[in-house]
């Protein structure tokens, strides 16, 4: 059964026992980091954006406890070649494998990310976290699409400058 609402605070060993699956979506602006991480001429757009998120928790027969699933949201940003606002998709896939110890964190299967066991795991935080990870460093929009202002022609160098060596006065000099 998928569970439409999540817990803040999950008990993670429950969870995976009982196999919890979860599909929610909240609102972007819950997520304090990433709306920090947006640019300033962005943030009017913020109410409005929704955070997707899937889960599934179980434990595989090697006996892991594992988290998996994906994260979508529609980030508000400000493109950095014409500098007008736009929106990005951000995408995160969650393959996380639970571990009581460094060491065993350390063993965990190659496809998982290691993440050392509490009691209870901030979920939002989680999600926020494989959010700012997807996100691209500079937002940009296609190139079809961004109003940056083109060069019609590239400036070309007159003949005279071309012409020019640098070297002329030491070949004088010589008397070649």
């Amino acid at each position: 059964m998928i569970k439409q609402s999540i817990p803040d605070r999950l008990d993670v060993r429950r969870a995976c026992e009982a196999e919890h699956q979860y599909s929610v979506t909240f609102p972007l602006s819950r997520l304090v980091r990433v709306v920090e991480a947006v640019e300033p001429g962005s943030h009017e757009r913020l109410g409005e954006q929704k955070v997707q998120a899937e889960l599934r928790f179980s434990r595989d027969e090697s006996g892991w406890r594992r988290m998996a699933g994906q994260v979508v949201a529609e980030v508000p940003r400000i493109c950095q070649r014409c500098l007008e606002p736009m929106m990005t998709r951000v995408e995160g896939r969650i393959s996380v494998a639970f571990a009581l110890t460094d060491e065993e964190a350390r063993q965990v299967p190659r496809e998982c990310e290691p993440m050392l066991l509490e009691q209870h795991l901030d979920v939002v935080a989680a999600l926020e976290e494989e959010i700012l990870l997807a996100m691209p460093l500079h937002a940009c929009h296609d190139d079809d699409r961004c109003h940056a202002v083109e060069v019609a022609e590239p400036v070309q160098e007159s003949a005279e400058e071309t012409a020019d060596n640098p070297f002329a006065v030491l070949r004088t000099l010589l008397g070649d």
